[in-house]
């Protein structure tokens, strides 16, 4: 797999120029970008489940020892550090780590020798299985998953990541041929569009169609009445919000998913669809998805 992030060895390098001049003695997390935080959080996450490991205790996780998991030697040998630049970043090791159990991604255990719990990286195994159980539609090609998209001119999204469960469960869809094909364990994803000043623009949900379309009044959430008026179909969804979206500039960025439909006519309607080829690589830069939950009952 190509790794569309950037350069380990640079971030690490830049971390230590600037705590250096900062006058700090550790490297910590404030010493990096955002962006390089977050870069770094996944490429150590996509290194720690390429280690080997044993069954965990959590199904389907890998219970990697200290040893295995290997990450200082990996940040020595990628950012060819010297033992002291090494012992200058055990901080924004433990931060990373933190971060990464944070999002639920990994789970330290009590103590230094304890092995840490690694997720299982995005499996695409359900997202082959739409593709086939679709087939190739015309033009549009073979289904890879939904788009749902949110405009923060249209409907408040405060309100949506305000969620008390970090879930969407309904979303506002055209009634056409796409939304009558909706079903349950479809991946599904929530892009927020332009316009919300406190984040970018990206993949900010991550999860599955549970059901098919059901008839609905719109709350009050909206900010267009016009397009209040014309919610009358409901996609049944288990979305997961995520922290850390994948960003539009990571779609732009990746010739695979620069020429997508969210990014070519944003102002489309919902729901939207990436081929399965686009899944595939959207699935790259995530860091995992919810478990597929049972059918919504009839």
């Amino acid at each position: 797999m190509t790794d569309q992030l950037a350069n380990v060895g640079d971030i690490l390098r830049d971390g230590l120029s600037t705590a250096q001049g900062a006058g700090a003695g550790q490297v910590r997390a404030r010493h990096l970008t955002a962006e390089q935080l977050d870069q770094l959080v996944r490429a150590t996450l996509r290194h720690l489940r390429a280690q080997p490991g044993k069954p965990s205790r959590h199904e389907g996780w890998l219970a990697v020892s200290p040893h295995a998991a290997g990450v200082m030697p990996w940040w020595a040998e990628t950012a060819n550090l010297t033992e002291s630049e090494r012992r200058r970043l055990r901080s924004l090791r433990r931060e990373v780590y933190d971060l990464l159990e944070e999002r639920k991604l990994i789970e330290k255990g009590p103590g230094q020798g304890a092995s840490v719990q690694v997720s299982p990286a995005v499996s695409m195994d359900l997202v082959e299985e739409s593709s086939t159980q679709d087939g190739d539609l015309g033009e549009e090609g073979a289904f890879g998953a939904w788009v749902l998209k949110l405009s923060p001119y249209v409907y408040d999204a405060n309100r949506v990541f305000a969620a008390p469960d970090g879930l969407v469960h309904w979303w506002s869809v055209d009634d056409n041929d796409r939304s009558a094909d909706m079903r349950h364990g479809q991946p599904a994803y929530l892009w927020l569009g332009d316009g919300d000043p406190l984040r970018a623009p990206g993949i900010w949900g991550v999860g599955w169609v549970t059901g098919p379309c059901e008839s609905g009044l719109p709350d009050d959430g909206w900010f267009d009445q016009e397009a209040a008026n014309r919610a009358k179909l409901f996609a049944v969804v288990e979305i997961a919000l995520v922290a850390t979206p994948v960003s539009r500039s990571v779609f732009l960025n990746d010739e695979r998913l620069a020429g997508t439909e969210v990014i070519l006519d944003p102002t489309s309607g919902n729901p939207g669809r990436l081929t399965a080829e686009e899944a595939a690589a959207l699935a790259e830069y995530l860091p995992g998805v919810p478990e597929l939950p049972d059918p919504v009952a009839d």
